[in-house]
């Protein structure tokens, strides 16, 4: 099997924690000859239990598999210490450091006018991903915004808590309903009067 060098894992990281994907970084912390692997390797093993990198052969795979399941449950940090009578009789132990990467909740704005824009200022520092889709609007209103669209599109926004707030003031409810209706959301907010709202529920059937 190739193994993967620490840059290519760590574009990994980068690119999994940009899709809101949960995932286990493995790291070989110490180890005692003889064992394969040595300080400083890496894995990552994913939510569905794939494996990207190495941290030793198959001996070490099935508790680490367990424990990093375990980890993305707690969302707690974790060393596996495992000695040749746990694991195999190939002599050796490896400490393998579990740190869990969970998606942050996905904060979904559709609208551009200044209650999106105040809405993005206050989402960020409260830890939210912040997407914004507009047809009207320009990225360069939202520049704390995660990313920003100008497509009402949530096909991809479902990995992890996704809330989705629509703003859009009555410039293209029907068209974001239509779209929140197609997606799996946690929770879904409309900024309108009532007789509004009601409206433009009753455009969404």
């Amino acid at each position: 099997m190739t193994t993967p060098d620490i840059p290519d894992i760590l574009e990994t990281v980068l690119r999994l924690r940009k899709a809101g994907e949960p995932f286990v970084l493995a790291t070989v912390v110490g180890a005692e000859k003889p064992t394969s692997a040595k300080p400083g390797a890496k894995a990552i093993i994913t939510a569905e239990g794939n494996w990207i990198g190495w941290i030793g052969g198959s001996c070490s795979r099935p508790a680490v598999e367990y424990e990093a399941r375990r980890v993305l449950r707690s969302g707690e940090p974790y060393v596996v210490h495992l000695a040749s009578t746990e694991t195999c009789a190939s002599g050796g132990t490896l400490d393998i450091y579990l740190e869990p990467y969970l998606p942050k909740p996905h904060l979904v704005i559709i609208g551009h006018l200044p209650v999106a824009e105040a809405m993005v200022r206050l989402a960020k520092p409260l830890g939210f991903r912040v997407s914004v889709m507009t047809p009207e609007g320009h990225p360069d209103q939202f520049p704390d915004a995660d990313s920003v669209s100008e497509s009402i599109d949530l096909s991809e926004a479902s990995a992890g808590e996704t809330f989705v707030v629509i703003a859009s003031h009555g410039n293209y409810d029907a068209e974001a309903l239509e779209a929140v209706a197609k997606a799996e959301s946690t929770y879904v907010a409309l900024v309108s009067s009532k007789k509004r709202a009601r409206v433009s529920a009753s455009q969404s059937m």
